[in-house]
């Protein structure tokens, strides 16, 4: 997939069906375990249980499909966090810390823990290891919407500046050590002696989370007057 897929025309129009949904479904975990060049849209029909014809009725073809895919997972992640993403403006350093736990905390049970997470985890993983024009989509639905909603509180915890290259490095690393326990997940069970992540061990990775969390407010609140 190359950026000029970027201008192929996707079926916007098309109505909404649980074809389209089959589709998507399948095509997340195939995209995500093969990569967009070795999957083909008959086996993501065949998958689905849908005819193929539904691929260019839906979605333009299989660029447009793979685009869908990222708008798709965009979109659904960001809805399971919505509840802790738009919760009001903190009043003062306590509740910005308090509502930046609790999305680090929902992140962490999601991702690092959530069985339904595998699939569209490999899917946004291949993109941040081999990036096509939708990774602008993730981003934009997905990544922009979270890093920026930390990066708010980040400033109004700790009286930094949220347009600094260095509360955007800090927001990003606490992320990043939320990341690795999928990215790396059966690294992580070996080393950690774990015979999966469930409900014990994302209690015990969310602590350290947090922990991480709180010595960086301490440490940035020291280096102020």
């Amino acid at each position: 997939m190359d950026a000029e897929t970027k201008a192929t025309p996707t079926a916007k129009t098309a109505p909404a069906s649980p074809g389209r949904q089959k589709l998507l479904d399948a095509a997340i975990v195939l995209f995500g375990r093969k990569g967009f060049d070795a999957t083909t849209t008959r086996e993501i029909a065949e998958a689905a249980g849908v005819n193929i014809a539904n691929i260019a009725y839906h979605f333009g073809g299989k660029e447009g499909l793979y685009r869908a895919c990222a708008e798709e997972l965009g979109r659904a992640i960001k809805a399971r966090l919505t509840v802790v993403l738009d919760r009001a403006p903190p009043q003062g350093p306590l509740e910005a810390r308090d509502a930046m736990t609790a999305v680090l905390s929902r992140m962490t049970r999601l991702i690092a823990a959530d069985p339904a997470m595998a699939a569209p985890a490999r899917f946004i993983l291949r993109e941040y290891f081999d990036p096509t024009p939708a990774l602008r989509l993730l981003y934009r639905g997905l990544i922009e919407p979270i890093s920026g909603r930390l990066i708010a509180l980040w400033a109004a915890a700790t009286g930094a500046d949220p347009d600094s290259e260095e509360t955007r490095l800090i927001v990003l690393g606490l992320v990043g050590q939320i990341l690795v326990f999928r990215a790396a997940r059966d690294a992580v069970c070996l080393r950690m002696e774990w015979e999966t992540i469930g409900p014990r061990e994302a209690e015990a990775i969310e602590t350290m989370v947090i922990a991480t969390l709180d010595a960086r407010i301490a440490a940035e609140k020291e280096k102020r007057p």
